[in-house]
């Protein structure tokens, strides 16, 4: 059991894609339990970050649109290409889940969270 995606190989247990996308916020100053479906009333609307439909869609049948994932795909390689960034993320399960952002914005395909 866990949450896997229409595209690539990408794997997360529950408990470690909410850790992921926890970290992610905390890269871009969100804190996640703030947040609205995360325990807190802050809307989404108020962050305008575009790693922002990764962080907040279910993780059981969230869908990513072509173009959320291509602007997803260049905010995760612009948060991961500081290593003191690589350095909070557990694994390398992001690169998997890169992967299979890009791979499905290129086939103009969502990219659905599978949990």
């Amino acid at each position: 059991m866990g949450v896997d995606f229409s595209h690539g190989d990408a794997h997360f247990g529950h408990g470690s894609f909410r850790s992921f996308r926890r970290t992610l916020a905390a890269m871009i100053g969100v804190r996640l339990e703030e947040m609205r479906g995360f325990g807190g009333q802050r809307d989404w609307s108020e962050i305008g970050d575009p790693i922002t439909p990764l962080l907040w869609r279910n993780d059981a049948g969230g869908e990513l649109s072509p173009e959320e994932s291509r602007e997803v795909v260049d905010r995760l390689e612009t948060l991961m290409a500081d290593e003191r960034n690589r350095d909070q993320v557990i694994g390398d399960q992001w690169e998997e889940l890169l992967a299979g952002l890009k791979e499905a914005a290129d086939a103009g395909e969502p990219f659905v969270i599978m949990g």
